[in-house]
């Protein structure tokens, strides 16, 4: 049977087996569904408790549904999805959506606004609506072409980085809390002994619940990270899926660009940076 459930289950003691799998080729994918996932309760000591991982997952939901209705407003305000996310590479002035007319005609053109205003200052020219849009078209049909050999070891990887590193670093917090913890009940038995003044006693006991305090404090903030859904891990995976759908078409949407892109540096006429969320920039060639 496949089984869906809550991110991160291991650090509540359980774990989810085969989120990945390797087919006949031996090529290693991630699963989706194609295969059968297996889930267990209490299969290790937990780091934090259920009740802690729970209400994180509630606080995290309610962020999800507040930002979500922050950016469906600002997306009513703002009915164009490329406004003010088209920078000037030479001024790093934002572009302007205009309408633009030739030989009877007209079309819509994004242009740098340092060169609407001074254009001496900057010599930028802009770019016609639909070679930003067919560009972000080439680019996402190559990523999905290539994400075999981008994308999938690039989520692979950072996924698991963040991982050892994060828990890892979790272990040597606990390993330093016990080490802490002796040092303090050792303190107190000196004290309790005579062997200590009042005042050296306070001062070794601030510098240690000091530090308990700090450590404690890294260590809710890297548990409540592992729950949050904001990591460069999960930005790549959305890409991921996003060319790996099944009605992937190549095509432009707003939507795509929306969820998938921070913003667009035009170097020149002939070249722009896409900067992705994920982390990565991509240069394409102007599509004419």
């Amino acid at each position: 049977m496949y089984v869906l459930t809550q991110a991160n289950e291991k650090y509540k003691g359980d774990v989810l087996f085969q989120k990945t799998y390797t087919d006949s080729n031996f090529n290693r994918h991630i699963n989706n569904g194609e295969k059968d996932q297996f889930y267990c309760k209490d299969h290790h000591e937990p780091i934090i408790s259920r009740e802690v991982f729970s209400k994180a997952q509630k606080l995290i939901t309610q962020r999800a549904k507040s930002m979500s209705k922050t950016a469906n407003k600002k997306a009513y305000q703002n009915r164009y999805v490329l406004s003010g996310r088209i920078l000037c590479g030479e001024c790093g002035s934002k572009f302007k959506r205009r309408t633009n007319y030739s030989v009877g005609r007209s079309y819509i053109a994004w242009s740098c606004k340092g060169h609407i205003e001074d254009k001496d200052s900057c010599s930028m020219l802009f770019l016609r609506d639909g070679e930003i849009k067919a560009t972000f078209s080439t680019m996402m049909n190559k990523l999905a072409f290539s994400k075999k050999l981008i994308l999938e070891p690039l989520y692979d990887s950072i996924n698991k980085i963040d991982e050892e590193c994060d828990l890892a670093r979790i272990d040597a917090i606990d390993k330093r809390m016990e080490q802490l913890t002796e040092e303090r009940n050792t303190l107190i038995g000196l004290m309790t002994k005579g062997f200590l003044e009042p005042a050296l006693f306070n001062k070794e006991r601030n510098v240690l619940d000091k530090e308990i305090k700090n450590i404690t404090a890294e260590k809710t903030n890297l548990v409540m990270s592992f729950t949050s859904g904001s990591s460069q891990a999960d930005e790549v995976k959305a890409l991921l899926d996003y060319v790996s759908a099944d009605n992937f078409d190549g095509n432009y949407t707003d939507e795509a660009f929306e969820k998938l892109v921070e913003n667009i540096i035009v170097n020149s006429r002939d070249e722009l940076t896409f900067k992705m969320k994920c982390g990565l920039s991509l240069i394409e060639k102007v599509v004419r």
